[in-house]
């Protein structure tokens, strides 16, 4: 049995909100050395980079920009996959974790529904925060949690400069079909608390994933982006990366991996 066991400690502090710079300045102790991270030259065009510079001021600043940003629909399914990572194993009777899950999830679908009509700021506000609580550390305390589709898609990035959400739409299906047995009780509870669809199978519960991922233009197959036959040199790369079995209980052997590629990269 699975003991619901963890130590939490988050000591970051968030200001959300429209004029949330006003706050920075009088909330980091002094003598503070910063990181300003940031990615092209969206920042600058709006006045956020001038704003921020100002709040900054009198502190040690290390401007490092020009990082890479997915757009509104590929962050999306970044953070859909991350809350997925830690949703999609087995129930460990932790239904605080599983209920945060799903209204993370659900809020995502709904964001995806919208993303082709107007934006306004609540959409945005809700979009931020969701992405933040997909990887804030809380929703998988003490549960089993499968980064297996985050460890294949590396080698996506490593070999084809794929961008790291294609590299999730394209491989996570694929891992949910060759383990569908094993996450089959997970699967029906995205169908029937995410997607609120009643009683779906778990392979129709994959099938609505893939669906929604095209809906927003995502990529679920290598040969969408023009590679075939590269199979080979896929799992040439992950023998590079990863080490023994992966995914919760270990259960992508070598085998299953193999099927898992070919799954994803078939022609």
């Amino acid at each position: 049995m699975h003991a619901l066991a963890f130590e939490y400690r988050n000591a970051t502090e968030i200001c959300f909100g429209v004029n949330s710079f006003d706050k920075i300045h009088s909330r980091i102790p002094r003598g503070s050395r910063i990181l300003f991270v940031y990615g092209g030259g969206s920042i600058k065009r709006t006045g956020i980079h001038q704003r921020l510079v100002r709040a900054l001021e009198g502190f040690h600043r290390v401007e490092f920009g020009g990082i890479r940003s997915n757009p509104d629909y590929r962050m999306l399914v970044d953070a859909f996959v991350h809350v997925c990572e830690q949703y999609l194993t087995y129930p460990v009777g932790a239904p605080i974790q599983e209920g945060y899950c799903e209204a993370v999830l659900r809020t995502l679908c709904e964001l995806g529904d919208s993303f082709h009509g107007p934006r306004p700021l609540r959409w945005r506000q809700n979009m931020m925060w969701a992405a933040n609580q997909a990887l804030s550390g809380i929703l998988g305390l003490g549960v089993p949690q499968d980064w297996s589709t985050h460890a294949i898609g590396k080698a996506l990035s490593i070999l084809y400069d794929i961008d790291h959400a294609q590299t999730l739409s394209i491989v996570q299906p694929a891992v949910l079909r060759e383990l569908m047995a094993e996450k089959e009780e997970r699967l029906r509870c995205l169908g029937r608390n995410v997607f609120q669809r009643g009683t779906m199978s778990a392979a129709e519960v994959i099938a609505e994933i893939e669906n929604r991922y095209r809906a927003l233009a995502m990529p679920v197959r290598l040969r969408e982006l023009g590679y075939r036959g590269v199979e080979a040199e896929i799992l040439e790369t992950l023998a590079g990366i990863i080490d023994g079995d992966i995914a919760e209980n270990r259960l992508i052997t070598p085998a299953r991996l193999q099927a898992i590629v070919a799954d994803f990269a078939a022609s």
